[in-house]
């Protein structure tokens, strides 16, 4: 997980995606997490959705980015004093600042917020016991504010398990046949919601997905007493188009 995120959208990770992924290109590159009609549209729709459920005294308290990059979406009313921990070396925005695993030990912070970071996690149940774990039990009611995208393509009739196998095996040592095969699933997948027969869904980012009854089943599960779970309609550089948000609380 470090070594994908360390230096996260920098020049090799580019490089690297890029050369599979043409239509990847350095202007979206760049775009990602910078654009700043894309950050006001999001602080917005996070504060929009957190005022309708979230008590005035946790506004005023401690807010934890985890896994925020540079902390950036953080809407400027959310909490008192703001934190960020995250793998990458990028620099905080202003107002933010960023915390060690060792500094972040302990601390009651009054809202947690995991946005995008549950999608990336080969184990998300674990991320939360973790989580809980790392910074300590709440002085009094402490808030985990999430979001991850609404990712739900359809499944159509697949191939046999040993069929599919030897597809992907076979198109991936020669790069032409493996683009248009990536061209076909994600064109598929992103405009009608399908995934067809012989198509692939790359795993290279996000690992886990998402309806509301299982988010809420994962909060569940890591015994966080879920308060609301809507979704959001979004525009993004990356195409994404709806996104989940889910509100849970956590006591001593």
């Amino acid at each position: 997980m470090e070594r994908l995120y360390r230096d996260y959208r920098g020049r090799e990770y580019f490089a690297i995606r890029h050369r599979w992924e043409p239509w990847y290109t350095e202007a979206l590159n760049e775009g990602l997490g910078h654009d700043r009609q894309e950050i006001d549209f999001r602080r917005g729709y996070v504060l929009e959705f957190l005022r309708k459920s979230l008590p005035a005294a946790a506004f005023a308290g401690e807010v934890l980015d985890y896994g925020g990059d540079r902390g950036q979406f953080i809407p400027p009313e959310l909490g008192r004093k703001k934190y960020l921990f995250d793998f990458s070396d990028n620099r905080p925005v202003e107002g933010v600042v960023r915390l060690t695993e060792k500094q972040m030990l302990r601390r009651p912070f009054d809202v947690v917020m995991l946005c995008h970071v549950l999608e990336h996690q080969p184990d998300p149940v674990r991320l939360l016991l973790d989580l809980q774990e790392e910074i300590g039990p709440p002085s009094g009611e402490q808030w985990i504010y999430a979001e991850v995208p609404l990712e739900r393509p359809r499944l159509m009739k697949r191939p046999e398990k040993n069929a599919r196998r030897g597809s992907v095996t076979w198109t991936r040592w020669a790069r032409p046949l493996w683009l248009a095969l990536d061209v076909y699933s994600t064109a598929l997948r992103l405009k009608l919601g399908i995934v067809p027969p012989l198509a692939v869904i790359k795993l290279h980012e996000h690992l886990s997905f998402f309806s509301d009854k299982s988010l809420r089943t994962l909060f569940e599960r890591a015994g966080f007493l879920v308060q609301a779970c809507e979704v959001t309609p979004v525009s993004s550089p990356s195409g994404l188009g709806a996104v989940l948000k889910l509100l849970a609380r956590r006591t001593c």
